[in-house]
């Protein structure tokens, strides 16, 4: 592997003041830097928030993916079948890729995702999985390329091997506010996707009440980047540009989902017997990135086709098997995967809100059952924070539900959390809810597919 001239930090947080662009030797300068542990801590911040603050250009982004690439391990090739993987920018009860990883599996893709964990408002894979008894996300890169080329598909953390650079990279940022910026939001995502051996990548890019970005116009900023550098990298990509002012499907909440997912699966369920209308905007979205990947590894040739496939493995009960063959493979008792609901966690605390009028749920604030989800437990305000797993909220009512006074909107479930929180969480999720006189509109989730 090349080495670079070692760059000196002053140098390169005097070229970004001045307005000059960095060229490809001194990003990969900064990435080795950073895994080598030449610069403190307080160095790599600064430069970082000199980023934040003068931009990036195309070609900075493109060098600063790579690099972090380059300096953060690989995992080595699955064979001939096709590699692909979805990554989510993050939203509320958003658990598609507990779906969407084991009916793509099922369906002949290797899937290896690498995934994240909650911060602030939005939930994280990992600690949904590790809802499950035994579930161990923290594989090695040689047991991730065993497992994927056995079964098709796992699921995993970040780690020192993996995603190093990254890893640290990600939490200056978060220390410091410089989170949200495109260009580093795309070098850190892309990064980790070339180092998964890919294919090809699909992008869920929300914005809404419950996403990082309000505005559409910034998760299309956003979605271009990604599929546009992930194409420069030698990836087939796409980029779905989606709505999250609700919460996806009933669950949101890390067991709480995890159930909603056995219940996805399961073809004995009552949820798959009733076509997954209960959740007909969780369904919608796992199939419509079922049907990019399915087109970009070139199974499908059309959304029917892609549906026919879908629903053929989740009848056979092919995509359920797939994942419980990964749960076991990952450190899940034999015994759990079978009756998973039975085994998590679950609240010492319930509590119920009620319909406070007749008429029809009009609308479900995500940020503000967010906000109560963080209240409980289920979500945490710092990386270093603990998750409850039995925390969070079953949404028994919808928009577009009719309701009587007193019927119960919504499960609040909790164990860990005060008496304090516990109300807070109540008022927050009592008015995330909204009600009309008459049945709205059902408003799509996809709003555009970038290609």
């Amino acid at each position: 592997m090349r080495t670079f001239k070692p760059v000196e930090y002053h140098q390169l947080i005097a070229a970004k003041k001045a307005g000059r662009f960095l060229n490809r030797d001194e990003i990969f300068g900064f990435a080795e830097a950073v895994l080598k542990n030449r610069w403190p801590d307080y160095q790599v911040a600064a430069l970082l928030m000199a980023f934040r603050l003068a931009g990036l250009s195309p070609s900075e982004v493109l060098w600063l993916t790579q690099a972090m690439a380059r300096y953060s391990g690989r995992l080595a090739g699955f064979g001939s079948r096709f590699t692909a993987d979805k990554h989510s920018s993050g939203g509320v009860g958003d658990g598609i890729s507990l779906v969407l990883a084991p009916l793509a599996a099922s369906l002949g893709l290797n899937v290896p995702m690498m995934s994240g964990r909650s911060l602030g408002l939005t939930g994280g894979t990992l600690d949904k999985l590790e809802a499950i008894p035994g579930f161990n996300v923290q594989l090695t890169p040689a047991a991730i390329t065993r497992q994927v080329k056995r079964l098709g598909l796992a699921m995993f953390g970040q780690t020192k091997e993996l995603a190093g650079v990254d890893r640290k990279l990600y939490a200056l940022r978060d220390a410091i506010g410089a989170v949200d910026h495109a260009g580093l939001v795309t070098a850190s995502i892309v990064s980790k996707k070339l180092i998964e051996g890919l294919d090809a990548i699909v992008f869920d890019v929300k914005f809404g009440r419950g996403a990082i970005f309000s505005s559409v116009q910034e998760a299309r900023n956003l979605a271009g980047s990604l599929a546009g550098v992930s194409k420069k990298c030698g990836l087939r990509a796409r980029a779905l540009v989606t709505l999250m002012d609700e919460p996806l499907g009933r669950a949101v909440g890390n067991a709480l989902e995890i159930q909603q997912a056995w219940e996805f699966l399961n073809p004995d369920s009552l949820m798959q017997k009733n076509d997954w209308e209960d959740v007909w905007d969780f369904r919608d979205l796992t199939l419509g990135l079922l049907h990019e990947m399915l087109l970009l590894a070139g199974v499908s040739r059309d959304r029917r086709e892609t549906e026919s496939y879908a629903k053929r493995s989740l009848g056979s009960g092919a995509a359920l098997r797939k994942f419980q063959e990964m749960l076991e493979a990952q450190g899940v008792s034999p015994t759990v995967p079978r009756t998973l609901p039975g085994h998590l966690s679950r609240p010492s605390k319930k509590f119920f809100i009620r319909a406070p009028r007749n008429g029809f749920v009009s609308f479900i604030d995500a940020r503000g059952i967010a906000m109560a989800c963080l209240h409980l437990g289920a979500l945490r305000r710092r990386q270093e924070d603990g998750i409850d797993h039995s925390a969070g909220i079953w949404l028994a009512k919808k928009t577009g539900d009719k309701v009587k006074k007193g019927d119960i909107l919504a499960e609040i479930h909790a164990t860990r959390a005060s008496r304090q929180d516990c109300k807070i969480a109540l008022d927050y999720a009592l008015g995330a809810y909204r009600f009309s006189g008459r049945p709205p509109r059902r408003s799509g989730v996809i709003r555009e597919i970038i290609r």
